[in-house]
């Protein structure tokens, strides 16, 4: 009894003097961060993967990435190392039809088109080791197919259709002083108006078969959109994504309409975006990623861009009259 006694207090000494004296163990993401990490699809089969705004403080001697598709469940993972450029970035372009390609119950090649994950792990200096972020990527594109199998009693059938995503943005004003002709004064608010369609064969009913685009992410230029390096010097990554605000399904034709969600800066609480005082007098392009359109096939989505030209300050409207 007094032995056990005894014991019992010796290994509550050495855990207090661990707990003390001892070193926290330090894992990578304590010591090596990145501000930005990038998953940007290059092709129908590429994607390319950036971290960039690195801090290390005791320096980076490898980083690696891990990838898996959604559909896969981890069993397509694979990691690789990353190459270092130049500017200090780190960059590895996968290539989804050579890497993460699955079996199907046809004994078919394919791979996945959807959500893939990505974990970004480095290894300083020192030999520590751990994960510093992670991020995802959906792979889209504006057309696929699908197979329908039918019976009419005697003999089988194979049919196959097709569908093909196309979306019209437009870029409007309410506020009537800000747009001049076809130019726009900065420091005003401005919405952004995206129609989708999803068409099928003729004999496609979209009521049953197509839902059109869902969802709208959009990037600006004063964010130097995904990369956050903003015009006047500052970082800060940014983007607005869209209410769906119409559906109109007719025959083999899937519509919607996606609009900027309502923004709370906004006065009258209306779906508008404003553009910075200070951006200069040139082309104002706006980069949206429309997705979660869906057939038999899978998800459909398609990048646009919208240009308006901005020329002039809020400041030219709002003046003291000096007379």
């Amino acid at each position: 009894m007094i032995k056990n006694k005894w014991l019992s207090r010796v290994f509550t000494l050495l855990y207090l003097l661990g707990w003390f004296l001892l070193p926290s163990p330090v894992f990578a993401h304590d010591t090596i961060s990145a501000n930005q990490v990038l998953a940007t699809q290059d092709s129908e089969k590429t994607f390319t993967i950036t971290a960039n705004h690195l801090s290390a403080a005791n320096g980076i001697n490898e980083l690696t990435c891990k990838v898996w598709s959604a559909a896969g469940s981890q069993d397509d993972v694979k990691t690789e190392i990353m190459t270092v450029n130049g500017d200090g970035s780190y960059s590895y372009q996968v290539d989804m039809e050579k890497d993460h390609s699955v079996m199907n119950v046809a004994q078919v090649k394919h791979y996945d088109k959807g959500m893939y994950y990505i974990e970004i792990y480095a290894t300083d200096n020192g030999g520590v080791t751990g994960l510093v972020d992670s991020t995802y990527i959906v792979i889209r594109t504006d057309s696929n197919e699908w197979k329908r199998h039918r019976y009419d009693g005697t003999n089988f059938y194979e049919d196959t259709y097709r569908a093909v995503l196309s979306v019209v943005p437009e870029i409007k004003n309410g506020t009537q002083e800000a747009n001049s002709g076809a130019s726009f004064k900065s420091g005003y608010g401005y919405t952004l108006s995206i129609k989708s369609l999803v068409a099928s064969n003729a004999d496609v009913s979209a009521d049953t078969w197509l839902a059109g685009a869902q969802n709208a992410s959009t990037v600006f230029p004063e964010f130097d959109y995904k990369n956050g390096d903003t015009l006047n010097g500052t970082f800060g990554q940014y983007n607005r994504l869209s209410d769906c605000t119409a559906v109109n399904n007719d025959s083999n034709r899937s519509n919607s309409v996606l609009e900027f969600k309502a923004n709370p800066f906004s006065a009258s609480n209306n779906r508008v975006h404003f553009t910075p005082l200070w951006y200069p007098d040139k082309d104002y392009t706006l980069y949206a990623e429309v997705f979660d359109a869906w057939t038999p096939g899978g998800m459909l989505g398609i990048d646009t861009t919208n240009t308006m030209t901005i020329e002039g300050t809020v400041y030219d409207d709002w003046q003291v009259n000096n007379k």
